[in-house]
């Protein structure tokens, strides 16, 4: 009966702890009410249970931990001075267990934080329930993560892993636990160990009924998977988050929002990542989020809205983010701020300031054995990688980056990126494996060969197999055509000897960019970086500059010499496109009258291509300009005896006209 309760604050108590797990609000005004009780009677043991049942209840509640501030100077007063020595030794731990996670949560920086932790860790090993340990060592665990003391939670690791094992400890703890060390895993890139936790962790809950437990554990590994790049798991766990999402745990939602916006970073869906991550930010203001948190999810927007081309708002949001974070936090903040202002460097071609500022970084990841890099844009830590590799910064540590979190080598990764396979097709054909070339002199050779100078001349990637099949076996029928595909598939991974090198799926082969370089990815990726629109070209890199890429990286037209019949298509359109990207940024110049640029751009793009009649007027124009007609004339002169010598053809009516008007400005 209340009047029963409200006599005896005890009874008051038990009554409200037994709805915490059920219906907290139903049982914190209980709670309260005990507390005043044993305050005034000076119950040391009451107050410490209550208002360690009180951060219990907000906790595991997850609604909103914004009143927990109410309780922090009840705490401290009686824990923070000489009453906590008459504290029995299951209450204290109970209380400094509460008040350390309180801290956490609401006030970080508080002077208090180190010394309770400190104290907790000096009881945990004396208390004799073995749940109050295990619960003691998680909240310790929470603190250790957050502080990246990578030695203590080892050490913590190992002191609780006896108790773990004992039957006595509730499935509740156990899941609790697993939690904190799923995440240790995590934040130390051991994506795989971080997930074998959670599975365990898993089978707990959906065994005695945790649910509420199954969103946490979702989330965790998800985050792992999501790392560990196997984005179809990680969206299926997703959405069994967004299956779980409880009206009444609000704080579940931004923490979603959050970690889809991550996924859809990774899956180059930027619209999407940005929109989640505004939501996200929005609902974590609405419910107060720990203080600890804030700046991840401002630093997530960031880095969306940076991908997205929105420098300066991703600048704004990440010194909003600087600003939150604690003092243990904020260098890290301050590292992400740099790898912005260094993705905006290296997309306007500043190399020499790309260099100095990840030297920097890289070199404070090397030296604290921090491996977390750019992990929710592996495309840009790949691309910042590259640059590390080509300019000898920290190498061997880049090197160790790129094999942990499996970097997929950006399409225009030069020699420096540790490839196991590396194929050139323009100019010529080279194979190199392991950086040693390999030698070919067999005929049997030459149909393996064949299929994947195809499958690199047609892109690379998801290549219909029948597309291929058509091209090198055009008179075999179907089943007769398949089998000569397989067969020559198979020889040719033999004939590669890279595991993993060559992915057939759904009946596209594809080459694993994360294995294997060719020099049409280079190119290609060149071309994409001069179109107008693009990351570059709004960067204001200069027409001179991505022009010296797309030459850099065409040595010569696809295959060199190579006659077979079905390398024709790919070659001419190829370059089409070549001619297309020059004259487009030859033109460029022109227009800024930047005549010296423009006639270098067209006579290097004739040694490439000197059947170009497109290049052959641009340098006859240029040329004219500076108004050395007699050079332009000599152009149009090259022009007409090698087309004549080599296609049999005359110049075509444009560069004709063209050269009559400049002989005719010559002659006045």
């Amino acid at each position: 009966p209340a009047n029963m309760r409200e006599s005896d604050p005890w009874l008051g108590y038990w009554f409200g702890r037994a709805w915490i797990f059920v219906q907290p609000q139903r049982g914190r005004p209980s709670i309260e009410r005990a507390y005043e009780a044993f305050r005034a009677a000076g119950d040391l043991r009451g107050e410490a249970l209550a208002l360690s049942t009180m951060v219990t209840s907000y906790y595991y509640e997850w609604a909103t931990l914004a009143p927990l501030e109410n309780w922090l100077p009840e705490f401290e007063r009686l824990l923070g001075g000489v009453r906590a020595k008459d504290l029995d030794h299951e209450s204290e731990l109970r209380a400094r267990s509460a008040w350390l996670i309180a801290l956490l949560l609401r006030r970080p920086e508080d002077e208090n934080i180190d010394r309770c932790a400190e104290r907790l860790d000096q009881l945990i090993d004396g208390e004799s329930d073995f749940n109050l340990r295990v619960l003691a060592a998680s909240t310790l665990f929470t603190y250790i993560n957050w502080k990246t003391e990578g030695e203590s939670a080892a050490a913590l690791i190992e002191r609780a892993a006896p108790i773990l094992g004992r039957p006595e400890v509730s499935p509740l703890m156990q899941v609790q636990w697993r939690t904190h060390l799923s995440f240790w895993h995590y934040t130390k890139g051991r994506y795989g160990d971080s997930t074998a936790v959670m599975t365990e962790a898993r089978a707990i809950a959906e065994r005695y009924g945790l649910e509420a437990y199954l969103f946490d554990i979702d989330h965790a590994e998800a985050s792992a998977l999501i790392n560990k790049g196997d984005h179809v798991a990680a969206k299926s766990r997703l959405e069994a988050m967004e299956r779980r999402l409880s009206p009444t745990r609000r704080m579940q939602w931004p923490y979603f929002h959050h970690l889809r916006s991550v996924l859809e970073q990774r899956l180059g869906n930027r619209a999407a990542a940005s929109q989640h991550a505004e939501r996200a930010v929005v609902l974590a203001r609405e419910l107060d989020i720990p203080s600890l948190q804030m700046p991840h999810f401002l630093a997530r927007l960031a880095q969306a809205r940076a991908a997205s081309g929105d420098r300066e708002g991703a600048m704004r949001t990440i010194d909003e983010a600087i600003a939150l974070a604690s003092a243990v936090d904020k260098k890290t903040f301050e590292q992400r701020r740099t790898l912005l202002q260094i993705e905006a460097d290296l997309n306007a071609g500043d190399l020499d300031r790309v260099s100095g500022g990840l030297a920097a970084v890289l070199g404070e990841h090397r030296a604290s054995g921090n491996f977390v890099f750019m992990r929710s844009r592996p495309d840009l830590a790949a691309r910042l990688a590259n640059h590390a590799l080509e300019h000898a910064i920290e190498t061997d540590f880049v090197r160790t980056l790129i094999e942990r979190d499996a970097l997929v080598a950006p399409a225009d990764a030069g020699p420096a990126w540790p490839f196991r396979l590396r194929i050139r097709v323009l100019g010529g054909f080279e194979l190199v494996r392991d950086a040693e070339p390999m030698r070919f002199t067999g005929k049997a050779q030459q149909r393996p060969l064949d299929l994947l100078k195809l499958l690199v001349a047609l892109g690379g990637a998801n290549v219909d197999a029948q597309q291929l099949t058509a091209a090198l076996w055009p008179e075999a029928d179907g089943a007769a055509a398949k089998t000569s595909f397989d067969s020559t598939l198979f020889r040719l991974r033999k004939l590669l000897d890279v595991e993993n090198a060559l992915v057939l799926s759904a009946g596209k082969l594809s080459l694993a960019r994360s294995l294997v370089w060719t020099d049409l990815w280079a190119l290609e990726a060149a071309f994409d970086a001069a179109q107008p629109g693009s990351q570059a070209d709004g960067a204001g890199t200069s027409a001179e500059r991505m022009a010296r890429r797309v030459l850099d990286a065409y040595p010569g037209p696809l295959l060199g010499a190579d006659e077979n019949p079905w390398i024709a298509k790919p070659r001419d359109a190829l370059r089409a496109r070549f001619v297309r990207t020059l004259m487009r940024l030859g033109e460029q110049l022109e227009a800024k009258r930047d005549w010296e640029r423009a006639i270098d751009l067209y006579r290097r793009g004739l040694e490439a291509d000197n059947l170009a009649e497109s290049f052959y007027r641009g340098l006859m124009r240029a040329l004219a300009a500076t108004g050395d007609q007699a050079e332009a004339l000599n152009a149009f002169r090259r022009c007409r005896e090698l087309l004549s010598i080599v296609l049999g053809i005359k110049p075509s009516a444009e560069t004709d006209r063209l050269y009559r008007e400049i002989a005719a400005g010559a002659a006045r």
